[in-house]
């Protein structure tokens, strides 16, 4: 091979990386404003449930106990988003965990769906259920 042809094959080489490095960062964008997306969708679908438990906070402080609900989603396959919320007791190393799952505007809870407003609702007894019965002394 001649050092002409090494240094086009160089430079196709050289461009075929670049290009392969743009295309990279463009699949991250649009990866990461795709994720953005769904959690704002999340955001706006959950809103009532985190009211709720944010109310449920404030009520559980004023006896020892909390509701710790973590801000980040996990974005699982299929355009589904989870997040984890976390009741303490008043009890050392006792906690409840209480996992959701949004996908479309459903949300997920213990092998249910919940879509509409009246299933927010029955949703949101429910969890009250759960921390109650969590919280009962035994």
């Amino acid at each position: 091979m001649s050092n002409e042809q090494d240094g086009d094959h160089s430079r196709t080489r050289s461009l075929k990386q670049r290009w392969d490095e743009e295309d990279a960062a463009r699949d991250k964008l649009q990866r990461r404003a795709k994720e953005l997306f769904l959690e704002e969708q999340g955001k706006q679908i959950f809103a009532p449930i985190e009211e709720y438990l944010t109310r449920v906070d404030n009520v559980l402080r004023g006896f020892g106990a909390s509701v710790y609900i973590n801000p980040t989603w996990e974005h699982l396959d299929d355009q589904r988003l989870r997040r984890v919320i976390k009741v303490r007791s008043t009890q050392p190393d006792q906690q409840l965990s209480l996992d959701f799952e949004i996908h479309g505007a459903r949300i997920f809870h213990r092998d249910r769906s919940y879509q509409s407003s009246r299933d927010a609702e029955m949703l949101v007894r429910v969890i009250a259920e759960q921390i109650e019965q969590f919280l009962k002394p035994r």
